[in-house]
């Protein structure tokens, strides 16, 4: 039988762009991180919790790996009898910690890992248009400064304020998309780039779309640079509605 998508109440979609607790130093952009588990740091992310508490999420995804989520959810019933320490990672400083609040039996793995053909780029790019290579620089050097300056004197509830603003995702989304001149003509090896991502998140959005229900509020908690093309996944899909994260940090 034919699912009726008209007919449900459409699900529900948060999603809180976040920069990384523990960065790996993976991504285009590397904030330096204040210490998270100082005493006025994990005030300041129990006071987010407690301004997410409000969604009344009936279900919390992260990014951790799908093929994770067993691992994942040991630790968090172990976090939920007291019997683990949560690392430095947002998925669980923030996740774990709602997710324990509203008393959910497990927590939603829905990210997929893509290597994006980022090297090739950038070297085709340094010997054969510089232009592109030094303004990618520029901007992510002038990003990369700004939330460094915000760590130094805003609370955490500020940054993700500041990461959920509609200029600062339209204007990390640009970086990906701006990929697609490199090589155009040639080998297209920044058309890649931008494919590969879009990819990526496609797939975080099918395990995403798996996972909702009629009547579902899910919080989503993933790095900022993802919150433009799961938004326009979200707002395209017949049965989910995205909600506007900005009342809740």
């Amino acid at each position: 039988m034919v699912r009726d998508f008209e007919s449900l109440q459409k699900a529900q979609i948060f999603i809180l762009g976040t920069y990384r607790f523990d960065p790996s130093g993976d991504d285009f952009i590397n904030f330096r991180v204040s210490n998270i588990f100082s005493h006025e740091k994990q005030e300041e992310i129990i006071r987010v919790v407690e301004k997410l508490k409000e969604i009344n999420p009936t279900k919390i995804a992260v990014e951790e790996s799908f093929k994770w989520d067993r691992v994942l959810n040991n630790s968090y019933r172990q976090y939920c009898s007291d019997n683990y320490s949560l690392l430095r990672h947002e998925m669980q400083q923030l996740g774990f910690r709602l997710a324990k609040i509203m008393n959910h039996e497990k927590i939603y793995a829905i990210n997929e890992e893509l290597e994006l053909p980022f090297e090739e780029a950038m070297d085709y790019a340094k010997e054969l248009e510089s232009y592109f290579y030094d303004s990618f620089i520029r901007k992510t050097n002038e990003m990369d400064k700004t939330v460094d300056n915000l760590q130094k004197t805003s609370t955490v509830s500020d940054i993700l304020k500041y990461l959920n603003d509609s200029e600062w995702i339209e204007k990390n989304h640009s970086l990906y998309v701006d990929f697609a001149s490199i090589g155009a003509g040639d080998n297209y090896c920044g058309a890649k780039v931008l494919s590969t991502w879009y990819e990526r998140n496609i797939r975080i959005f099918g395990n995403l779309k798996k996972i909702a229900n009629s009547g579902d509020r899910i919080l989503v908690i993933y790095g900022a640079g993802h919150t433009a093309i799961l938004s326009e996944l979200v707002r395209s899909s017949g049965n989910m509605e995205l909600g506007d994260i900005r009342e809740y940090i």
